[in-house]
């Protein structure tokens, strides 16, 4: 049921499916960290136009993931941290050329959906 936005700034130096292929790698630790199933992920990419990073450098670029999941009792605040962290390594190590050649911020927030969410 995890729903994973990624929000990418359009100066990346990634292609749109190395950008997939980053949701997808996410999705495989949420499946392997939460745990969830797999056939219940909804991922999608947000590429941003428009934007301004810190003073406005072109250089600059962001990447922000929005995970958004179900809460349970046995998904504590430690372990949310920790599956946040991994996917946040998880998204450096797949954009290297973008970490190499710009400066890019890397965010990780994950969401616990109200009891009204239904699906």
């Amino acid at each position: 049921m995890p729903h994973l936005v990624l929000e990418a700034s359009a100066n990346l130096h990634e292609s749109n499916e190395r950008l997939q292929h980053i949701l997808i790698s996410c999705q495989n630790v949420l499946v392997d960290e939460l745990p969830t199933q797999i056939g219940g992920c909804k991922s999608r990419l947000i590429v941003c136009e428009v934007f301004v990073v810190g003073d406005g450098d072109p250089n600059q670029a962001f990447l922000h993931l929005t995970v958004k999941i179900l809460k349970k009792p046995e998904r504590t605040p430690e372990l949310l941290k920790s599956i946040s962290e991994k996917l946040q390594k998880e998204i450096i190590a797949n954009c290297s050329r973008s970490m190499s050649q710009q400066g890019v911020g890397v965010s990780v927030e994950i969401m616990e959906l109200s009891n009204s969410y239904t699906h």
